[in-house]
């Protein structure tokens, strides 16, 4: 009879210690992840601010060359375009 409860015994302990070890790795398996996730979102970040960068420099040299002075002197210079005299320009009626 005492044998018999203490294999039980032995038995229910390395139950719980099985349960107690496997719930441990389940958690070091989610803070792994946790970490894994946060370091992606942080290079998400760093992207993101990139992105908003290069968006903003783009925003700038589209302005500077749409800038009406480049493209006179453009025309005047590389095309050799001038300014209609003012007998050439015809109002609209």
């Amino acid at each position: 009879m005492k044998k018999s409860l203490r294999i039980k015994t032995i038995w229910v302990c390395f139950a719980f210690m099985f349960i107690f070890i496997g719930g441990m790795m389940g958690y070091a398996l989610l803070r792994v992840q946790c970490l894994n996730m946060g370091y992606e979102i942080s290079r998400s970040t760093t992207f993101n601010r990139r992105l908003a960068a290069l968006r903003n420099n783009f925003k700038i040299e589209l302005e500077h060359l749409q800038s009406l002075e480049r493209i006179e002197k453009i025309a005047r210079k590389e095309l050799g375009l001038n300014a209609p005299s003012h007998r050439r320009i015809i109002g609209e009626p």
